[in-house]
């Protein structure tokens, strides 16, 4: 309701005319959408069962939330209105069975939409809403989405944690609260404070489970890296992969209702620069944030066209910010710069550093035998300890050519790789190419 209120008069135009379209909207579906009531209700009668159905359209702040997402206009928005039927039941288990009593007898008479079932009463959202959510199909093939839920429920969803007004409630819930916005506070230095609170309290939520059945709530598009520092942050940064209903998975993979996932981890793995993309929780944010900013920064931007690696002998070029940019002395863009701006050269100590990795390539050929390819491999990643992160080979008429992109400290580093291929029975040739 506050976000509603808020976007009426943040964007009162917008707001206006979202409200103009549901009400024709709702004018324009109302024949259809009485037969299905009609028809309902008869349903539920002729079962026994009490309860009553409410029409309920979408609130403009919601359509318009929708209408950003998906990056669409009005009319291509699904569910604008739903259904609620809703019942008396004392107790928990009582409300469980009223529940699966409607929707079997609905289901019964109504086509149900493939996979369109959420049990938010056994999995409530983060803000404690519960209902059981399915979609039928209606009489003119339009999908309704009907909510069936308890008045216990109801009450309880418009109130929140007030709903339940004992002292130990709502002391709970404000702890939680406020040692989320301390947090934010304190660690606003790495990043924007709404940026953290919006982060930290979603409107969608989704639930996913550890192997071991614990519940994990994340927000909607949270990815497997989400799911990792939601367990631990140990987790999250030292996480590799994920196995996602048993599927061997990105830790980038995103994430659905329901998915069951497994992290693996490594003591020696470490986040990757990309990662603060595939992240939407602020607990993750916020640990790769304060990973990144810790780590020690490159003091030189290496040139894309020669790529230069430590211990190369290197030029550098200081621009008007300051910034130093590092060529190989024989690349031809470093010779053409020296050559108009000389005054901007500088001296540089281009120096290994053993946090700092630089991705290379390199092209192999030879004549092809059993466990040639195995040998290459093991002498980068056995021998030398390296990662792998790219591999191509062909082989033609008995002639095998390969590609291979991995990652070293320096050029020595590299020098010794080459060298300890070389030595490798029927290769050939060795030899560094550019990465484009």
């Amino acid at each position: 309701e506050l976000e509603n209120l808020s976007f009426r008069y943040r964007c009162p135009r917008e707001y206006e005319q979202i409200e103009k379209q549901l009400a024709e909207l709702q004018l324009s579906e109302k024949p259809d959408v009485d037969v299905f009531i009609a028809k309902t209700k008869e349903i539920l009668e002729a079962n026994g069962i009490d309860a009553r159905i409410e029409l309920r359209m979408r609130s403009p702040y919601s359509i318009w939330r929708k209408m950003q997402s998906k990056c669409c206009d009005f009319e291509h928005i699904d569910s604008k209105h739903y259904l609620r039927i809703i019942y008396k039941a004392d107790g928990l288990q009582e409300e469980k069975k009223q529940s699966l009593h409607i929707y079997a007898v609905l289901s019964d008479c109504f086509k149900e939409r493939p996979c369109s079932v959420v049990n938010y009463i056994n999995a409530p959202k983060e803000n404690g809403y519960q209902s059981f959510h399915v979609k039928f199909l209606n009489p003119k093939g339009q999908w309704e989405e009907v909510h069936i839920s308890s008045e216990r429920m109801i009450r309880n969803n418009r109130l929140g944690c007030t709903a339940e007004r004992t002292e130990e409630n709502l002391k709970a819930w404000l702890e939680k609260f406020r040692a989320v916005l301390k947090d934010i506070a304190y660690h606003t230095n790495e990043m924007d404070y709404m940026d953290g609170v919006t982060a930290s309290f979603y409107h969608d939520n989704i639930m996913a489970f550890t192997p071991k059945g614990k519940c994990i709530v994340l927000p909607k598009y949270a990815t497997a890296l989400d799911f990792a520092f939601e367990i631990h942050t140990e987790v999250g940064l030292h996480a590799v992969y994920a196995r996602i209903n048993g599927k061997l998975s990105s830790v980038k993979t995103v994430l659905h209702r329901g998915d069951c996932v497994e992290i693996g981890t490594a003591e020696d793995a470490v986040p990757e620069a990309d990662w603060q993309n595939h992240v939407l929780t602020y607990k993750a944010k916020r640990s790769l944030g304060s990973f990144f900013t810790d780590r020690p920064k490159m003091e030189y931007k290496r040139c894309t066209c020669c790529h230069p690696l430590p211990g190369d002998e290197v030029v550098g070029f200081k621009n008007t910010e300051g910034q130093i940019t590092l060529h190989k002395r024989n690349c031809l863009t470093a010779i053409r710069q020296a050559s108009k701006q000389g005054d901007t050269i500088v001296a540089v100590d281009f120096k290994e550093n053993e946090q700092f990795l630089f991705p290379v390539r390199i092209c192999i050929r030879g004549i092809d035998r059993h466990h040639l390819l195995s040998d290459v491999v093991a002498c980068i990643t056995e021998q030398q300890n390296l990662s792998i992160s790219e591999l191509h080979t062909v082989t033609q008429d008995r002639i095998v050519e390969t590609t291979v992109d991995f990652e070293v400290h320096s050029s020595n580093e590299l020098k010794q790789a080459i060298e300890n291929i070389r030595k490798i029975k029927n290769v050939d040739e060795v030899a560094r190419i550019d990465i484009e």
